[in-house]
Order: C-alpha cells, then structure tokens, then sequence
C-alpha cells in the first residue's frame, strides 16, 4: 500500500523534529560536561599552583557558565537530567585529564 504525499510529508517533518530534539539534547548534555570537565581540571591546576593554567582555565569556565545559566535557567526536568548527567560525565572526564597532566 502506497503512502500519500501528505503521509510521508509528515513522517519528513516528524523525523526532523525529532533530529533537531536530539540535536537540543545533545548540546545541552555538552554544555556541561565541557563546563564541569573544565572546573575539575582547574582543581588540579589550582592544587598544584600552575597560576597560568588555573587563569586560563577559569576564564573558559566563567565564559561557558554565562551561555549555560541561559539555556538551563527556564528549562524542564528532563532538560535538567540531561544537563546533570552532562555535568557528572565531565567531572570524571576531568579528572582522567588531570590525571594526564
């Protein structure tokens, strides 16, 4: 059975609405995972009084936090989970990082 050009318009527009969904989720989720994966490392930059990359770092850190607070601020539960799990994923990225250094 043939669908109409209406059905697969739909199912077009459907599948699109569902990408950009994803898309959204995603750049939530990196949001903070870049953002927190940034504080762990400065723990270790601070600890061990690497001045320059402590000021490097906590200026990147600060500069993320401002595009971040806008887009978490007004959202949904599930938009916070997903920025939170962000947030733990780069805590432990963070710290395998400073690990390296």
């Amino acid at each position: 059975m043939k669908k109409s050009k209406k059905q697969k318009i739909k199912k077009i527009e459907e599948t699109s609405i569902t990408n950009m969904t994803n898309m959204t989720n995603l750049k939530l989720f990196l949001a903070a995972f870049v953002q927190i994966g940034l504080v762990a490392v400065n723990v270790f930059q601070i600890a061990n009084q690497h001045y320059v990359g402590a000021f490097i770092v906590s200026f990147g850190i600060s500069l993320l936090w401002t595009f971040n607070v806008k887009r978490i601020a007004f959202s949904n539960i599930k938009n916070r989970i997903i920025y939170s799990l962000g947030a733990a994923f780069g805590t432990l990225t963070g710290v395998i990082i400073s690990n390296f250094l």
